[in-house]
């Protein structure tokens, strides 16, 4: 069953050349991951708050599908860990907009 956790965002103001928290960890075992940068510059993301792991760039969006083409859906193996803390710094100052994360995690019936 799908579900989305509340959506993290940290605004343009508060990001700076250091890594700075997108909300809180992850709550749930992550399937399917977005970043969305409303940000008129692009931004860096950590998963580990050190290391430059991916680019967004601005008015764009990366999606993590580590669920993708998993027919039989108990795909247990691949997926972000809870508790997971997503981090993002400038690449150069922006003027406007948010960075947002987008976190979808399965429910499992019972």
């Amino acid at each position: 069953m799908v579900r989305f956790e509340a959506i993290r965002t940290i605004a343009f103001g508060s990001v700076s050349g250091a890594y700075a928290k997108i909300g809180i960890p992850l709550v749930n075992p992550d399937r399917i991951l977005k970043i969305v940068n409303t940000c008129n510059t692009n931004m860096l993301i950590s998963f580990d708050g050190t290391v430059d792991h991916d680019i967004v760039p601005a008015g764009g969006f990366v999606l993590y599908d580590f669920a993708a083409n998993d027919v039989r859906n108990n795909n247990v193996d691949f997926f972000m860990s809870t508790g997971t803390q997503i981090w993002v710094k400038q690449v150069t100052a922006p003027a406007s907009g948010n960075v947002y994360v987008v976190s979808v995690y399965n429910k499992v019936q019972t």
